[in-house]
Formats: C-alpha cells, structure tokens, sequence
C-alpha cells in the first residue's frame, strides 16, 4: 500500500517550484497512512503583488507584497496541500485498506539564528474517511491565518464559505480530527 500511495502521490501535479519530496508510509494493523511531505518554502509566494505601468516616464514598476499578506498567502497554501494529499489518498484507495490518514507538512530552510539546516513541521493533520468527508461537500476557500476584506467581497453571493485558521482548527475539532497549525518563523 505504502508504494500505491507513494505512486499517486508522485504523480500528483504541483507547479514548478514545488518540492517532490514526500513518503508515505503503511500501517496494516491499523489501518492508517502516514504522509510525510516536504513543503514549498515561503519564497514560492511571489514577492511582487502588482505591476504599474508609469506611462510619463514609460516604464513598468512592481508593487511588492506586504509580509503579513506574504504569510498569509503561504499558510493558506500549506492548508491546501494537506487537505487536497488528504482527499488524493482517500479518493485512491480502498476503504477497508485505509481508515486514517496522518499529513506531516515539513519544510527544508536555514535557520536564521543559527545557518543551520532545519525541517521543523509546519503544519499536521489527523483525519478519518469518515471525518475528512464532511469537509470536501462544500465549495469552501480554507487558510490557516486569515482574510482581508477584498477575500469577503469576492466570496459575497457565490456559493463560498470562507474558513481562517481558528475556524479549520474549530470544524477539525467538531469532527474529531486531531490538528494544529504551526506558525512558521520564516
């Protein structure tokens, strides 16, 4: 099982940039998947939000991204990966084979205090079948921080529910799947 699941998760399409590093591993006894997956670094949140055009002086200059946007962006990406591996595995294999999948979200960076390589986890996710189905019924936008107002504005009168990082630990916990979010410090 742990090979299958390694397969699909490989052939899971990512943008470029993406680190492939993931493994999952079996648990026949119990039933349960454990997905280790080495996640993008901060820097795959593009570093410019907007380009202006300057017609006086003919000239084309980027707006950079505010960091607390940058943050937010990256978290919200994190959250997806974990529920989209989630709902791969699940979706792939048979019922009676996996109960449970467990995703380690980690990520290869240097630390800023010390120019040592670390892996800290930023992010892990515990659910069942039975639990994670609930969440993937509706067309719901998820991020592990939070929203802005233009967020709000583009969800108003379209078939959205907007869910931030305290909402995703509070459905997590109202379906009993064990999760926390991590706040990251690069």
């Amino acid at each position: 099982m742990s090979e299958y699941v390694q397969i699909v998760l490989d052939r899971s399409p990512y943008p470029t940039g993406f680190p492939s590093r993931r493994r999952a591993g079996y648990v026949p006894e119990s039933s349960l998947l454990a997905v280790e997956w080495y996640l993008p670094t901060v820097d795959i949140v593009p570093e410019y939000k907007t380009y202006k055009h300057i017609k006086t002086r003919k000239a084309v200059e980027p707006t950079s991204r505010p960091l607390a946007e940058t943050g937010r962006l990256y978290q919200s990406v994190t959250a997806q990966i974990a529920l989209r591996t989630l709902g791969e595995i699940f979706h792939s294999t048979p019922e009676d084979m996996v109960s449970t999948v467990v995703f380690n979200g980690r990520v290869t960076t240097i630390d800023p205090l010390t120019g040592q390589t670390i892996q800290p986890h930023l992010i892990t996710l515990r659910a069942t079948r039975e639990q994670f189905a609930p969440l993937i019924l509706e067309g719901i936008m998820i991020t592990t921080s939070g929203y802005g107002p233009d967020s709000y504005k583009f969800a108003a009168g379209k078939p959205i529910n907007l869910i931030d990082g305290s909402g995703l630990l509070s459905l997590c916990q109202e379906h009993d799947i064990s999760a926390r979010i991590l706040k990251s410090r690069l």
